[in-house]
């Protein structure tokens, strides 16, 4: 499985960005940088030596990752005040209520799949770092959110494209202990997308990482 999936879409933005945006707008725009798009992908997520493929498809607002062995698909949409997440297995379409769990890897949760940290109020925008060579909007958020693994979260957003570069988790203490970021991206259909991106899972003591995975979008669907 995977997480932060804006970091799949490098599209340009349909806000411009201004010299000292503020932070929420920066956020609003990011959450729909997705969901713009209609495409069918190929991915996988590679944990050491195992690879679980999976499909990444967008339109009609909403972004889908769909798994076999079992079935199952994970649909996300976004809302006004927090994203929609929905659970598809067979006939069966289940509401997401409780984001502590898993998907396919212990290195990822509901919480990252749906993004709702980019929804916490009152973000601050602490400046601006190049990341990779792509100057980038720095933000921080906070909650009290009872369910959420994190206290804080930081994120680093493409102020071209709006696209979401890297993503750092800390715990309650402000220690932290996850970390995602885009290692290289490609050109598929005339659009800028992820290519690999990795996941650390980090000692909140040592601040050493302890579980390492990649995701790698393979392609489209049509190609051989």
């Amino acid at each position: 499985m995977l997480c932060l999936f804006l970091l799949l879409f490098a599209v340009a933005g349909a806000v411009q960005a201004e010299d000292r945006p503020d932070a929420g707008a920066i956020l609003e725009s990011a959450r729909l940088n997705p969901f713009g798009s209609r495409i069918q992908l190929r991915a996988q997520l590679r944990v050491g030596s195992k690879k679980t493929p999976f499909q990444i498809r967008t339109g009609d607002g909403a972004v889908s990752y769909e798994f076999t062995g079992p079935d199952e698909a994970w649909i996300l949409r976004p809302g006004e005040e927090a994203p929609v997440l929905q659970h598809a297995e067979g006939n069966r379409l289940q509401n997401i209520h409780d984001f502590t769990h898993t998907v396919r890897s212990d290195l990822v949760t509901l919480e990252d799949l749906a993004l709702r940290f980019l929804y916490w109020r009152n973000p601050r925008l602490l400046g601006e770092e190049t990341i990779r060579t792509r100057r980038a909007w720095k933000i921080e958020m906070n909650t009290a959110e009872p369910g959420s693994p994190y206290g804080a979260v930081r994120v680093w957003i493409d102020r071209e494209s709006l696209a979401l570069l890297r993503m750092e988790g800390f715990d309650r203490t402000g220690r932290p202990v996850k970390r995602f970021e885009v290692v290289s991206a490609q050109r598929l259909q005339d659009q800028w997308m992820l290519k690999q991106m990795r996941i650390e899972k980090l000692d909140p003591e040592t601040r050493k990482t302890i579980g390492l995975a990649y995701v790698e979008v393979l392609g489209t669907v049509e190609d051989p």
